[in-house]
């Protein structure tokens, strides 16, 4: 017979990925690379659709990442500014999942590091709290994995058009469920998007992740 704590606090935990879940399908999240804001495709009516959010800053720090509220001020689209009320961070993310505070990561270094993935790359195993994920490229396309469930989340083809690319920007929990989330880039040489994905989302049977918020790029 299991703990009548332990079974109050699987209950809550049920009861709060619930409400995410219905609260994503309302309120999409977004997503904003500290470094590269000048280059996204964001216009003076998606800027007033930023401002209005509450944003938490991802900052790495000595002893790991943290996710820290923040106030954002953007100018127009034509000066393309965005200031900060906490410094150092890597990225800015909104959505109704994320929990502030430490965001555990596994094993792997990602400040200033962008893995990008090809069709030759080997899986890249990242052991997370008890669970065994690989990213692995499989017929083009680029996929987190762990036992038999999977999100495809990019892919590596080449078109006529130019070459696509997916990278891995930062992996770990961001909201709270001790389980992968992630932040990637998926495009073109000309083109792509930043993607907040989350675990805890209305992901489909037998996935990890939802895609909870997107920042296209032009290039």
């Amino acid at each position: 017979m299991r703990p009548i704590w332990l079974a109050i606090a699987t209950a809550a935990l049920l009861l709060r990925v619930g409400l995410v879940r219905a609260q994503s399908a309302l309120d999409p999240g977004a997503v904003i690379d500290a470094h590269q804001w000048n280059a996204m495709d964001c216009q003076d009516e998606c800027i007033a659709g930023l401002k209005p959010r509450h944003w938490l800053a991802l900052v790495p720090g000595a002893n790991g990442w943290t996710l820290a509220p923040a106030q954002l001020s953007f100018t127009d689209a034509e000066t393309r500014g965005v200031a900060s009320s906490v410094g150092g961070a890597e990225f800015y993310l909104s959505h109704a999942a994320l929990i502030a505070g430490h965001a555990p990561t596994p094993n792997v270094r990602f400040k200033g590091q962008r893995r990008s993935f090809d069709q030759h790359a080997q899986p890249l195993r990242l052991e997370f709290h008890g669970h065994h994920y690989e990213i692995v490229v499989d017929g083009g396309e680029v996929a987190l994995r762990e036992g038999a469930r999977k999100s495809v989340f990019g892919n590596v083809a080449v078109d006529p058009n130019g070459y696509a690319e997916t990278s891995l920007l930062w992996a770990g929990d961001l909201d709270g469920d001790g389980q992968l989330d992630l932040i990637i880039y998926a495009g073109s040489d000309k083109s792509g998007s930043i993607c907040l994905l989350l675990s805890s989302a209305n992901h489909k049977p037998g996935e990890l992740l939802a895609s909870v918020g997107c920042q296209d790029f032009s290039g």
